[in-house]
């Protein structure tokens, strides 16, 4: 009787063991399970707010690129400091413009003559080193005589003017700017410059007009 009683307490300490072992195992599951679900909660939150965060920036471009009237024209943006060229060049490019840069005159004309499509827009500086912004402007304009100007500078000083004379009528942005009034000036030019060409008298009937 007490071997039997013996036998028996053993195969129920031995019981409960295994099943403590499986209560264990199956806690531990449970535990890992849970920390995988909320991971993969976390990680599909950060997905949606990337997405969504993506979402909200490229709507912001589009709704600025349809204010802007952008479609596909190009705009050389042409300054010798480098980092309000980067700022220009990126508004311009949020805007949905096509943008090209350069660090002065020189390396603009470069740029100019490599393209093999009309510029649409020239964006300026009006002091520079070498060639200045009006210099360049009328290297451009006898390349392409359709393309927008629009003059950048902080330093239009009196004597500046006398150096660099600008037309009474140049567009002309003063600097420090900010991106919304670059945007709106840039604008402003090329659809100054296309009701210009709009209104333009062809030169055959100008010449019949004054007899020559």
């Amino acid at each position: 009787m007490t071997d039997a009683s013996t036998t028996s307490a053993g195969s129920d300490r031995k019981l409960r063991r295994k099943l403590r072992t499986v209560l264990w195992v199956l806690l531990i599951a449970a535990i890992v399970l849970a920390i995988w679900g909320i991971a993969s909660r976390l990680v599909a939150r950060s997905d949606l707010r990337k997405r969504t965060v993506q979402d909200a920036r490229t709507s912001v471009v589009t709704v600025k690129a349809q204010l802007s009237g952008a479609g596909d024209e190009l705009v050389l943006v042409v300054e010798d400091e480098d980092e309000l060229r980067r700022l220009a060049v990126r508004e311009l490019e949020e805007l949905g413009y096509l943008v090209l840069a350069a660090a002065n005159g020189v390396e603009a004309m470069a740029v100019a003559r490599s393209l093999e499509r009309p510029l649409d827009l020239l964006v300026t500086d009006v002091v520079m080193p070498e060639m200045n912004g009006v210099e360049l402007a009328e290297s451009l304009v006898e390349l392409w005589p359709t393309v927008a100007v629009l003059f950048m500078s902080g330093h239009l000083d009196e004597g500046a003017l006398e150096r660099h004379p600008l037309d009474p009528d140049a567009d002309l942005l003063p600097k420090p700017f900010t991106p919304h009034q670059l945007g709106r000036r840039a604008r402003h030019a090329l659809d100054r410059a296309a009701a210009n060409r709009k209104t333009a008298v062809p030169k055959h009937l100008r010449a019949e007009a004054t007899g020559a």
